[in-house]
């Protein structure tokens, strides 16, 4: 192990209670998944949504909506040779929510211009939070051809649909798509509020679980990357740390206080056309709020195309300063545009949870961000998008003081140039980087000349912490035939568990609220 350039500093304290259940919350959300509702997650341009937690939905919405879609008849036949092949798609607009949406499909089971669906025993349950704004949108699609081809859309008006039974609609399709004043759509609804829900309807709504996955947290990328470094001439020896006894529960059971706090899933957001994915959680009674954003789970492209280029994160710096010291402020245009999918609906749900939009803040929330890979590159510009924030309050319903802001990320690429990680740095005072030695994503990408911004930690030799060790070059990395399992999640949880392990037994000096 090299030893440490720097020291920290005091002000910005490292808190391994605080990494322990980020970094759970980092590798899990690997493994959490969304229980399914009825339909198929339809993917579109927006982000899809799914609400978790029964008391935000009762904080944040007042009404549920059941449909179902039953059969449409007269539907225009974009193929004179071809039977039509319909399939509906359920979207949901939340404009209360700042465009928040979610879309489900649902295929038919009979072809032609008079389709019918499926009876489900469980229909599709939408909140709903404002009846004069939300719009829920049956649009109806023909995929028999070589293309899917718009058969028209209708939208149900949701204030008269409040306290009746469970009716059947018949409703005309719209659109350029439609046999205008012919087409119609018919589906079974029922709107009630949420109060007059049961345990069983709600629970059905707010659904998640952890999945059994056959590969450490990781795999799909570390995979890629021997590829890619294969090229190189690299072997990897395939090691795996040996079997842990501890778990990231465990661990925060030792440390005790603030690592042991119980985090409640609020929320999923899942863009489709980016493959990104972000788990939102949240501890009422503490004031914490948890972005973790997932590392890809479709390989490593990200990081080894050879169309790697930069771009000015304008959105994000807002009215602020483009550059710093005269250099202009650049990142990685893939990871900008990952984050981009799922900012919007992310930072409203920031806001609504922290008191944003009316919402009373009697505390100041913590807001730590975190991910593991390239989900530690989201978290950094996450990071930097809330921080930038500050400067545009007066825009804004809450004051600055309503929110401490900070980040740990593992196994995080470089975000950005110089001028970037200065800037982030000046903004966020508690910005760590929790890495392994030989961990290859860490010097990557290379091409860019990307610095890292924050401060590094690495568990040292006698399980202390050190702060910002000379980084191992990349060549080094590859030889050591590490470079893959020290990325991955065991060697993760291997390290802090030194940290933790060290710390308990004052092998380090841990500024921390234990």
């Amino acid at each position: 192990m090299v030893e440490p350039t720097s020291t920290i500093d005091p002000a910005r304290s490292f808190e391994l209670a605080v990494a322990v259940p980020l970094a759970s919350c980092s590798f899990t959300a690997y493994t959490c998944a969304v229980e399914d509702q009825a339909g198929q997650s339809y993917k579109t341009k927006d982000t899809a949504i799914s609400f978790l937690d029964r008391s935000f939905l009762f904080e944040t919405f007042n009404s549920l909506l059941d449909i179902r879609v039953l059969r449409a008849t007269k539907l225009r036949r974009p193929d004179m040779f071809i039977q039509p092949k319909a399939f509906a798609v359920i979207t949901t607009e939340w404009p209360s929510l700042h465009g928040c949406s979610s879309a489900r499909r649902f295929d038919s089971i009979t072809t032609g211009t008079d389709p019918v669906w499926a009876s489900q025993p469980t229909p599709l349950r939408i909140p709903i939070r404002d009846l004069e704004r939300d719009m829920v949108r049956v649009q109806l699609y023909d995929e028999a051809g070589w293309s899917v081809d718009d058969l028209g859309f209708a939208v149900l008006k949701l204030s008269d649909l409040i306290d009746k039974p469970e009716q059947e609609l018949t409703v005309n399709l719209e659109g350029l798509g439609a046999n205008k004043g012919v087409s119609t759509v018919t589906v079974s609804c029922r709107l009630r509020p949420l109060a007059q829900c049961t345990a069983e309807e709600l629970g059905s709504l707010a659904a998640w679980h952890t999945t059994n996955r056959a590969a450490p947290a990781g795999t799909e990328v570390t995979d890629d990357m021997a590829n890619y470094f294969r090229m190189w001439g690299a072997v990897s020896n395939n090691s795996t740390p040996a079997k842990n006894p501890y778990t990231w529960d465990n661990l925060g059971v030792l440390l005790g206080g603030e690592a042991a706090d119980k985090l409640t899933p609020v929320a999923f957001l899942d863009n489709g056309g980016t493959d990104t994915q972000v788990w939102i959680f949240r501890n009422v009674e503490k004031r914490k709020l948890v972005l973790a954003f997932r590392g890809t789970e479709k390989g490593a492209d990200w990081l080894t195309n050879i169309n790697i280029t930069s771009c000015k994160p304008t959105s994000l710096i807002g009215s602020r300063p483009d550059s710093v010291g005269g250099s202009q402020i650049l990142v990685h245009q893939g990871f900008f545009g990952a984050y981009k999918s799922v900012r919007k609906t992310s930072n409203v749900l920031v806001d609504i949870i922290t008191g944003g939009f009316g919402q009373p803040a009697n505390q100041a929330w913590r807001v730590q961000v975190t991910g593991h890979s390239l989900g530690g590159a989201l978290a950094t510009l996450s990071t930097y998008d809330l921080a930038s924030q500050k400067w545009d309050y007066e825009q804004k319903s809450k004051s600055p003081s309503a929110v401490s802001l900070m980040v740990y990320t593992f196994g995080c690429p470089r975000v950005g140039n110089s001028a970037f990680a200065t800037d982030l740095n000046s903004m966020v005072s508690s910005a760590w980087r929790i890495t392994n030695p030989m961990d290859c994503v860490t010097s990557v990408p290379t091409e860019l000349r990307f610095l890292h911004w924050g401060t590094a930690v690495q568990v040292g030799p006698n399980n202390n912490l050190m702060y910002d060790p000379q980084e191992t070059s990349l060549a080094q990395k590859i030889l050591s035939g590490a470079f893959i399992t020290d990325h991955m999640e065991p060697r993760y949880l291997e390290s802090i568990t030194k940290m933790v392990l060290g710390a308990l037994a004052g092998s380090t000096k841990m500024i921390s609220k234990l």
